[in-house]
């Protein structure tokens, strides 16, 4: 799709939500919750995009119609999966590693400072990972540099929108729930699915 005359894939649409709603768990749960989910999402993505290639596999009934339209889609899905899962572990994680660590170090201030710094170097992870992966054979690299650009820029005019709204969401969630946890004894390991490390 194009967006302000720059070339963008169409989850540009929905990734900012997704970094927005990842701060606002960390923030207010904590970087071990936010790590869960983000396992717990690259997992049913796996499922979702195995179970569909293999439905595509199996032969079509006489009734179905236009079928290949769907094999042709579903059958970039593991490439997808490849380029999307890998974005989503290195930057998700990485993104709310910073903002935890960060809550730390400014003993819990400045969260809308913390968000936009973290999830900017968190965007870059995912757009740059994202577009060498899924369009490694498809465009050249410096195609591949361009189309991250557009995606990172896209992303970071979102953030700076966004924040004031995920700002009020976690100040409101810290006085509604109770809860403000800080990552003070976290082991900051990306692969552990624990919320009691």
């Amino acid at each position: 799709m194009v967006v302000f005359g720059l070339i963008e894939p169409g989850g540009i649409l929905i990734f900012p939500f997704t970094f927005f709603f990842s701060d606002i768990i960390t923030e207010v749960y904590g970087y071990k919750q936010s790590r869960r989910l983000i396992w717990v999402t690259v997992i049913c993505l796996l499922f979702f995009v195995v179970t569909s290639w293999l439905c595509m596999r199996l032969p079509s009934s006489s009734i179905e119609q236009n079928n290949y339209s769907f094999v042709i889609v579903f059958d970039k899905y593991p490439k997808a999966l490849l380029g999307i899962g890998s974005a989503i572990i290195l930057s998700f994680l990485t993104n709310n590693l910073i903002l935890a660590k960060l809550k730390i170090l400014s003993h819990g201030r400045y969260y809308w400072v913390r968000s936009i710094l973290s999830t900017s170097i968190g965007h870059a992870i995912f757009s740059l990972t994202w577009s060498v992966i899924f369009y490694f054979d498809v465009v050249s690299f410096g195609e591949m540099l361009r189309l991250a650009f557009n995606i990172y820029g896209l992303k970071i005019v979102s953030e700076l929108v966004l924040t004031p709204f995920s700002t009020f969401i976690a100040e409101s969630l810290k006085k509604r729930e109770g809860v403000d946890v800080y990552d003070y004894d976290t082991k900051f390991n990306f692969f552990s699915l624990k919320v009691d490390d």
